[in-house]
């Protein structure tokens, strides 16, 4: 039982911290994209295309 407890505490920092790296790498790509919107290199269009590659390689 205690290493079943262990266990799922295990997990659940595991989860914690994949969530917070998933975060930072999103915030990071949010704050490159909009400075390419920004500076024109990039248009709507192609945010789309952006956004489900991001999502894909995070999930």
């Amino acid at each position: 039982m205690l290493h079943r407890a262990r266990e799922a505490a295990i997990i659940a920092k595991d989860i914690r911290d994949l969530t917070e790296i998933f975060d930072v790498a999103w915030k990071m790509f949010a704050s490159r994209i909009g400075t390419w919107v920004e500076q024109g290199l990039v248009d709507d269009c192609e945010l789309e295309v952006f956004a489900h590659l991001a999502i894909s390689f995070f999930f």
